[in-house]
């Protein structure tokens, strides 16, 4: 017999629910009142994450280029250079990055020995990571596992390619925490000319909004081809912004947040902290 776990309302025509049979999981995402996706699985936590990547791909209209740069005014007037964004917008995320760089530089990190404990300091430092992903990375870094995890991130963050990415991996198969929001963590306070934080939830309603295809290219497996149509919206939204130009990808990622903060439920990330 199965048993309801619980809804979640992410916005006026989207939910998501989970039952249990109390061996397993299945996973509902409900839009407008009609069932539009079903997942399974034996794990709760991971399933409930992949329910809200899901329920993403099942945004509202998308907004354009135009509609993204009217949110953006609207909602930071000042732009990326006002105070008040400067103040809550970039400073918990230059703070992270202080932190990483004073007990791991990335020069250091690549050949890292001892380093993983003390750069747990990072993570702390923002609210951009689940609860369980924060977890089971303190759980990493702590572990014997801890700076094979540090090194393969920060030659991945050097060489972006498919073998590093395959070792990046590699690190956190088994350790409850290999999702793409971990991984890409490091390189993104690293590299945030280059990098970006992959937050699916976020990122898959921002590229519906504005018809890029990374809304279709997401998967939660370590596929070269997500990043790589990450980092392509990244490009052709910096490219749209040139009236307001983002110093680096820390106000891109802002950007993603502002735009699908009214759609996503973004309990537990800094955006919604600040």
């Amino acid at each position: 017999m199965w048993r309801d776990l619980g809804r979640r309302d992410l916005d006026g025509a989207r939910s998501i629910r989970l039952l249990t049979d109390g061996t397993s999981y299945t996973g509902l995402v409900v839009r407008d009142g009609e069932e539009v996706a079903r997942l399974y699985g034996t794990d709760r936590e991971v399933i409930w994450r992949q329910l809200i990547d899901e329920a993403a791909r099942h945004a509202g209209p998308i907004t354009g280029w135009d509609g993204m740069r009217a949110t953006l005014r609207r909602k930071l007037p000042g732009g990326f250079a006002g105070p008040y964004y400067q103040a809550v917008g970039r400073d918990t995320k230059l703070r992270a990055k202080a932190r990483l760089e004073l007990v791991a530089p990335l020069r250091q990190a690549v050949d890292a020995r001892g380093l993983a404990p003390s750069a747990f300091n990072a993570f702390t430092a923002t609210n951009l990571l689940a609860t369980e992903e924060l977890t089971a990375v303190g759980a990493l870094l702590r572990g014997p596992r801890g700076d094979e995890f540090l090194r393969a991130a920060a030659r991945f963050t050097v060489d972006p390619g498919i073998p590093t990415l395959h070792r990046l991996a590699e690190s956190l198969k088994g350790e409850g925490c290999a999702t793409w929001s971990v991984a890409t963590y490091l390189p993104f306070l690293w590299a945030p000319d280059f990098h970006i934080f992959l937050k699916p939830a976020v990122e898959v309603d921002f590229a519906s909004r504005v018809g890029h295809p990374f809304a279709e290219a997401y998967d939660p497996a370590f596929f070269p081809s997500v990043y790589n149509a990450l980092l392509d919206l990244v490009i052709v939204t910096r490219s749209a912004l040139v009236d307001d130009p983002p110093a680096d990808n820390f106000d891109i990622l802002s950007l993603f947040w502002i735009v699908s903060e009214d759609n996503v439920s973004l309990e537990g990330t800094a955006e919604a902290a600040e």
